[in-house]
């Protein structure tokens, strides 16, 4: 170990020595957190704000526009009847059933597609 000093680290260490009061840190200190609750109280007031005024505007259309889709998806491609025939086949006798059965299709082609492919 050499005996010589660098002059940036005595530097350092002695304005280490000067003490912040304990008032001055704590002032510091509760005036940020202060700021900082106020931030937030304004932000959670104005997302709860912005929150209840899209449901109010928006929040019947869009619950008619889901209850208009699930009609559509639940419609009958072909009339059966309602023996217990047509309940068995109900599920794939739907809008919703043939999109299912679309989709798994192409799930499967894709995957015979992976496969070819590798």
């Amino acid at each position: 170990m050499t005996e010589e000093r660098d002059p940036l680290l005595q530097a350092l260490f002695a304005d280490s020595h000067a003490e912040a009061t304990d008032d001055e840190f704590t002032r510091n200190v509760m005036t940020k957190t202060y700021a900082l609750r106020q931030k937030l109280i304004a932000t959670g007031t104005v997302a709860g704000v912005l929150l209840i005024l899209y449901t109010v505007l928006f929040g019947a259309p869009l619950q008619d526009f889901a209850i208009l889709i699930a009609q559509f998806l639940s419609t009958n491609i072909i009339n059966i009847g309602e023996s217990w025939i047509a309940l068995l086949i109900s599920p794939l006798n739907s809008f919703a059933g043939l999109l299912a059965l679309l989709f798994k299709g192409f799930l499967a082609l894709q995957k015979k597609l992976r496969l070819i492919s590798l």
